[in-house]
């Protein structure tokens, strides 16, 4: 049975693959597949698993005729994870070491170092002479550092040429390449796009050297594309090729309001742009910048250039013509030794400073225009070339000896006498006596022989300006001057034409003294000359003909002025008297100055008021006596009150004295109007009295000169109108507090006053200021004896200084202060306002009583026991003198305990003593002896002195002395 089945189960597969045969066909693929099989696979499964490095399989199979297939699965790779690296630098390897997470096999990778990457910059350019140096910085690791390039003559470089003096240079460092433009001309930053607090938008350079060999250059308008602004100091410094110089105008256009915005980026303009304030071009050139250029010819100007430093053409000894253009403002010696320079065309300038055409010998011609203002010192020395200057009008200050060695100058045209003087303009001794027509000044050098000098716009003549000139022929002063200072015209011998204009108002002393030849008209009658013109004489007795005036000199009507020198060299006993008429306007010194006669006596006859007298500023020297006369004609009134005119101001001293000498002279009228009285103004004079119209604060307002300016010094008498304008004689003198100074010798020869208060107010006083005060009891001063030090001065260590100076002090003196006498410099206001010494206080009652010793107790005041204790702390009790004091004073150590010593010490010793008050002296008496004692008293307690001045209080009331005297 069992063979059966399996027979029955091997008939059936065979049969089942049979028709799989059938179906799938005869494997015609060469897969063992039977042809005509249309195969149906099952489901792929892999037979063999993929590796890391290893493929693997899968499989599927068909259904139908049971061929399998099978398909290769690719190999997996390394699935690596880095577990340690260390990255490359530019300069060191680095490294990778990884894990396979599937297979665990391990993979160490080495990585090499990158090498540097660099970034590369220009910073300094090499030159033909000097080498340069780029800057780097590494990309990768930081590093920067420089590297020196060579100069550019040197192989590593290629270049191009762009013209004869600019050429582009490349260069290749570590395959980074550099190029830059080098130009025969150098250039560095003045101002830098990379300043960090000021955003330019481009670099601006200055040119700083060259180093071609042509002898005609133009300067470069940009360099790098940016424009170029000033030449720098010593930049072509003893360059002696070249020949001619242009520089040119800018190449940037916008002018100073672009800035902001088309350069700045809408910051502020700083001060270096105002330098060149209408262009982007040439607007300096700086010191010495062509100093030495000794072959230099021409040089041609922007109109950028505004300022030319000093020395900045130096020594151009070949330059023959310079035209500044819109130039404002040269320094210090800028063209000084171009000695071939002929002519300078210095219309645009401001400021020409010291030295700036020093040496310039031929330079012969002289522009200046009307913005000019200042010339400075020795700007034109020893320009011999000049022979005629015109200084502009607009000049303001000048130095001294601009023109000093100019001694060809023959005409010279200027605003004003600088200085003062015409003489500063020709030599440095600013206040000598230098002598321009002289042919030397004080230091040797030759001075200019003027012919003829004219002022355009002095209208004061100062004092000495044209003194001993003597070479000038002509002078023309503007027709409106008004005054003509002392000394002015002194020593012009020469003088052949002056024009006196009629507006001229007053003459200073000496004005034409030594004018020997002059357009005068002469009155031979009295040998009088008068100068001027008809409608403005000025009168004036010359040289040998003065010495036979004689008798009565009449002045001619009309004439407006005296000369200060009109009497010079006459002979005072021969002239009589001096008619002066109203037309004078300006009285000079009646001086004489030859051999002064004794006993000299001179009439003075003026044909108007005393007042008017006083206001032609009179004074004399050469008569001892003189007796002045007002009115007209045949009346004439002497003169005994001296009244001077509200419309003085200073009392002039002129020869020696004023109003000295006058022997009819009792009283002076002062107006508050005169602030100044000169020296000797009162010299000798026989005033008594003297009345002033103003207050004190006026007159401590004045200035006197000396001691004899002060009318004072003679009188006796001070009045001043009271608040009734009534006259009322000062003897008590408070200053009021409005002075913060009284000058020298205000209230000198007082003599008849006899308080002086100074306020605290007064900052300065001088011994001088009170001198000669005699019957002055003392100075009363509201402040402190330290304060008065400080503001009194000595003039010299020989002042006597003896007035008694009281210093103020609002609350009374203390018991220490009467006991040391300090009362007696001390004071306060009394209960009227008047000052009280404090020592008046001390009292003199006088009440005759006499009182007896009733009691041995001793009451001691507080300030008595506080100033022994005091002393005692000090170590000083032996200043009490009386030991047995002393003894007590020492052994007590309470107020009680020393009571209680000289209740004992007094019961002993006052047995039928008693004790009389009177006239501020008490009077002690015992057994038929007695003993005067000082005592002072005020407000109800009196003090007296135990011994030699130390004392204390003997009671707090004066009905109890009989119960508490010590």
């Amino acid at each position: 049975m069992k063979k059966i089945v399996i027979l029955l189960l091997s008939l059936a597969l065979t049969l089942c693959f049979g028709l799989a045969l059938t179906a799938c066909g005869n494997s015609p693929d060469g897969k063992g597949s039977v042809a005509g099989c249309s195969h149906e696979y099952g489901e792929e499964q892999v037979i063999k698993n993929a590796t890391c490095d290893e493929d693997g399989m899968s499989r599927k199979i068909c259904k139908l005729c049971q061929t399998p297939v099978d398909t290769p699965i690719a190999a997996l790779g390394h699935d690596y994870k880095v577990e340690d690296e260390s990255l490359p630098t530019c300069t060191a390897d680095g490294y990778r070491n990884s894990l396979c997470k599937r297979c665990g096999k391990t993979e160490n990778e080495s990585l090499p170092a990158t090498g540097h990457s660099y970034e590369v910059e220009l910073s300094s350019q090499p030159t033909k002479t000097s080498e340069g140096y780029l800057s780097y910085h590494c990309n990768g690791c930081s590093k920067s550092g420089t590297h020196n390039l060579p100069t550019i003559d040197n192989a590593a470089y290629t270049y191009e040429m762009i013209d004869e003096d600019t050429f582009n240079y490349t260069y290749v460092w570590e395959g980074e390449t550099v190029k830059f433009t080098h130009s025969n001309f150098i250039f560095y930053k003045y101002w830098s796009k990379d300043e960090e607090n000021v955003p330019y938008k481009f670099d601006v350079y200055k040119l700083y050297g060259y180093t071609g060999s042509k002898t005609s250059i133009t300067l470069p308008t940009t360099y790098n594309g940016c424009p170029v602004v000033s030449i720098n100091y010593e930049s072509f410094i003893n360059n002696t090729n070249l020949v001619s110089v242009i520089i040119p105008e800018p190449t940037f256009s916008f002018g100073i309001d672009d800035i902001k915005e088309e350069f700045l980026d809408g910051a502020e303009i700083d001060d270096n742009m105002r330098n060149h304030r209408e262009y982007l071009g040439y607007g300096q050139i700086e010191r010495g910048a062509f100093s030495g250029c000794t072959a230099l010819t021409s040089v041609t100007l922007p109109s950028t250039m505004k300022r030319i430093d000093s020395e900045a053409f130096k020594g151009c000894a070949m330059m023959s013509e310079i035209n500044l253009g819109s130039v404002n403002n040269i320094e210090d010696s800028a063209f000084s030794g171009c000695s071939s320079l002929l002519s300078a065309n210095l219309s645009s300038l401001v400021f020409i400073n010291n030295y700036a055409f020093k040496d310039c010998t031929k330079l012969s011609s002289l522009t200046l225009g009307s913005s000019l203002e200042t010339i400075g010192g020795n700007a034109f020395e020893n320009c011999i070339g000049l022979t005629d200057v015109v200084i502009p009008d607009s000049v303001l200050n000048v130095g001294s000896a601009i023109f000093k060695g100019c001694v060809n100058i023959k005409t010279l045209k200027l605003p004003r006498i600088y200085w003062g003087k015409l003489s500063s303009l020709f030599s440095g001794y600013l206040y000598g006596n230098m002598e321009i027509g002289s042919y030397y000044d004080a230091n040797g050098a030759d001075v200019p022989a003027l012919d003829c000098v004219t002022l355009t716009l002095e209208t004061e003549i100062p004092n000495y300006a044209f003194y001993e000139c003597s070479k000038i022929k002509k002078i023309v002063i503007p027709e409106n001057t008004v005054s003509i200072g002392t000394h002015s015209f002194y020593g012009c011998s020469q003088l052949e034409t002056f024009v006196f204009p009629d507006t001229v108002k007053s003459i200073g002393k000496s004005a034409f003294q030594s004018v020997n030849a002059f357009n005068f008209t002469q009155d031979f009658d009295n040998k009088m000359y008068y100068i001027g013109s008809a409608s403005n004489p000025y009168f004036y007795l010359l040289g040998a003909d003065a010495v036979s005036a004689s008798g009565d000199v009449y002045i001619q009507n009309g004439c407006k002025f005296v000369a200060y020198n009109a009497f010079d060299r006459c002979n005072t006993e021969a002239i009589t008297s001096i008619h002066i008429p109203s037309s004078v306007e300006r009285l000079g010194a009646l001086r004489y100055i030859g051999s002064y006669t004794y006993g000299t006596s001179l009439n003075i006859y003026y044909d108007g008021t005393v007042e008017r007298f006083t206001e032609l500023g009179f004074s004399c020297a050469g008569w001892q006596n003189l007796y002045l006369y007002v009115g007209s004609g045949s009346s004439w009134s002497e003169v005994t009150e001296l009244v001077i005119s509200d419309k003085v101001t200073e009392i002039e001293r002129g020869a020696y004295t004023t109003y000295g000498n006058f022997p009819n002279f009792e009283s002076v009228r002062i107006p508050a109007s005169v602030k100044k009285f000169d020296s000797q103004a009162f010299r000798n004079s026989s005033i008594t009295s003297v009345y002033y119209e103003g207050t004190l604060a006026d007159w401590c307002a004045i200035e006197f000169v000396d001691e004899y300016s002060n009318p004072m010094n003679a009188a006796t008498r001070f009045f001043m109108l009271d608040n009734a304008d009534n006259w009322t004689e000062v003897t008590e003198i408070t200053v009021p507090d409005t002075v913060a100074k009284i000058g020298q010798y205000v209230f000198y020869g007082f003599s008849g006053i006899t308080k002086l208060i100074i306020p605290d107010s007064v900052e300065e006083i001088y011994v001088s200021s009170y001198s000669g005060c005699q019957n002055l009891s003392g100075i009363y001063y509201e402040g402190t004896e330290q304060e008065w030090n400080n503001i009194c001065n000595k003039m010299s260590s020989s002042e006597d200084d003896s007035a008694n100076k009281y210093f103020y002090s609002e609350s009374r003196p203390t018991l220490a202060d009467y006991i040391n006498g300090l009362d007696r410099t001390l004071w306060h206001y009394d209960d009227n306002d008047k000052p009280e010494l404090w020592s008046a206080k001390r009292g003199s009652t006088v009440d005759g009583k006499t009182y007896s010793y009733a009691s041995s107790s001793v009451t001691v005041s507080d300030d008595y026991w506080g100033m022994i204790a005091s002393l005692k702390q000090q170590g000083m009790l032996d200043v009490l003198e009386d030991p047995d004091l002393i003894q007590m004073a020492t052994n007590s150590s309470t107020k009680a305990e020393f009571e209680s010593a000289l209740s004992e010490y007094y019961g002993d010793q006052a047995e039928n003593l008693t004790l009389a008050f009177a006239g501020g002296v008490i009077t002690l008496t015992q057994n038929s002896d007695s003993t005067d004692l000082e005592y002072l008293e005020f407000d109800g307690e009196i003090y007296y002195v135990l011994t030699q001045g130390k004392g204390f209080t003997i009671c707090d009331n004066g009905n109890a002395l009989d119960e508490n005297i010590v």
